[in-house]
């Protein structure tokens, strides 16, 4: 694969599924120079584009990221930044 083929985005801003396709709406955080020489921009991601896929590959994709045991303690330390518990009876 060439490198023109990947695209870096720091967000997923929305997700919409609709019909079996899943809408990843994806943005990047805008710098300013000041923000840059700061080295701590503190502005939300602006929307650029969208990712749009089949849900079975989304699910796929999903499953396959959170059975990775690398991945765990990742996914647990996000849960908690978002608000989100693994137990639901909370």
């Amino acid at each position: 694969m060439d490198n023109k083929n990947i695209l870096y985005f720091d967000a997923i801003t929305a997700i919409n599924i609709n019909n079996g396709i899943v809408k990843l709406v994806v943005g990047n955080q805008e710098v300013s120079t000041e923000e840059a020489k700061s080295g701590a921009p503190n502005n939300a991601p602006v929307p650029v584009g969208t990712i749009a896929l089949p849900l079975s590959t989304f699910i796929y994709a999903l499953a396959v990221f959170t059975k990775d045991p690398k991945n765990q303690d990742m996914i647990t330390k996000m849960q908690e930044q978002a608000g989100l518990h693994k137990d639901n009876n909370e």
